[in-house]
């Protein structure tokens, strides 16, 4: 009787062809530190504790072992205090700088064979935010070698800034056009037994007026740092900074300036909170209902509702407002209001304004965007 042979070894054999004619990588390990501060970490560098305000650069030296010519392709830094740059050195001794990849998107440099490559990395400490504690910035680095196309260089360091703040910035939140507003920030000295204190203010955004005095804590003295914005300003988001003169823990030797962030958010004279009312979704008995606050911003003065208007489609919607803690004649620093919608009314989309009429000349009419999708 005829068998038919088996295919098995057939089939062996040509599954194991296509790894047999498979181009190897050549030979090489790619771009390779040499000389290495850390062998056992040969893409690692410490700088250590570095004052605040000082700046730190590292060179790592790299060969390029692969037999062919390796392209770098892309240089990213972590962090935007830390900026590297990148020299690639032919066995001749010809330097060619590369470019910062960010410009426009081309390759960095390419590394002849038996090349080398200088990366240097230079953090500045002033771009640092987060100071006393560890911080670990990374740069990377994309190549067209086979070998090893991504190598990471890691840099840590340990900046000391003479003081800690709390809260890191001063948040002014909703400041009163009519008005202005002021915050404060405690400043304590970032080590025990420091005799590092403020001496003075060293420069302030437009606007603002900033003081600072000592307080006894028991464990040392605090700088309370105040910043007032003053009234005027545009409506809006604000952005602003203190620069306090300080020394440094010896108490003596003159330091960088601190800095401390200043926000703000300038709004009329009467605000609403929150600034816009969203109707929560339908209760299948009772409808939708939404509760707020009107409240006027400026220290001292009282505020009275005087009328509404609903602006929109708000078929069934219900308006009612009532003061806190009036005085005689009916004014008050803030008033509750509510809007109700029933729940067989609340059963389309809604969208406009709550108008407001106030006895505030700043804020005559105060405008509360509304909607609903139910």
């Amino acid at each position: 009787m005829y068998r038919i042979p088996s295919m098995r070894p057939l089939a062996l054999l040509l599954a194991a062809l296509p790894l047999a004619c498979a181009p190897s990588a050549p030979e090489g390990r790619g771009l390779v530190v040499i000389d290495p501060v850390n062998p056992e970490r040969p893409f690692y560098f410490d700088f250590d504790v570095v004052p605040e305000g000082e700046v730190r650069e590292h060179t790592y030296v790299l060969q390029n072992t692969d037999p062919l010519p390796v392209t770098v392709t892309k240089l990213q830094s972590s962090c935007g205090c830390t900026v590297p740059r990148v020299v690639a050195i032919a066995p001749d001794g010809t330097q060619t700088a590369g470019r910062i990849y960010s410009e426009d998107g081309g390759d960095v440099v390419t590394v002849p064979v038996d090349g080398r490559l200088e990366v240097t990395v230079t953090t500045d400490t002033r771009h640092v935010r987060v100071k006393n504690q560890h911080k670990l910035n990374t740069v990377r680095l994309t190549c067209d070698s086979v070998n090893e196309p991504y190598l990471s260089f890691e840099q840590h360091l340990w900046v000391t800034l003479a003081f800690n703040a709390t809260p890191l910035e001063i948040d002014l939140e909703l400041v009163p056009e009519g008005g202005g507003k002021a915050g404060s920030t405690e400043l304590f000295p970032a080590q025990d037994g420091s005799m590092a204190r403020v001496t003075g203010v060293h420069s302030a955004t437009e606007g603002l007026t900033v003081s600072f005095h000592e307080e006894p804590r028991p464990r040392g003295n605090v700088t309370i740092v105040t910043a007032e914005l003053e009234p005027g300003k545009a409506r809006g988001p604000w952005l602003g900074e203190v620069k306090l003169d300080c020394t440094r823990e010896d108490g003596e030797t003159p330091a960088p300036p601190f800095l401390i962030p200043v926000r703000a958010h300038v709004t009329t004279d009467v605000v609403c909170t929150p600034l816009s009312l969203i109707f929560s979704p339908v209760d299948a008995e009772r409808g939708a209902r939404i509760e707020a606050v009107v409240q006027a911003l400026i220290p001292g003065e009282r505020v009275t509702l005087l009328g509404h208007r609903l602006v929109g489609d708000f078929e069934g919607v219900e308006v009612a407002y009532e003061p806190d803690a009036p005085d005689a004649d009916g004014r008050s620093v803030r008033w509750n209001l509510t809007l109700t919608i029933p729940a067989e009314l609340a059963v389309r989309r809604m969208h406009g304004t709550l108008e407001l009429d106030t006895d505030v000349e700043s804020t005559e009419t105060l405008r509360v965007p509304v909607t609903g999708n139910f």
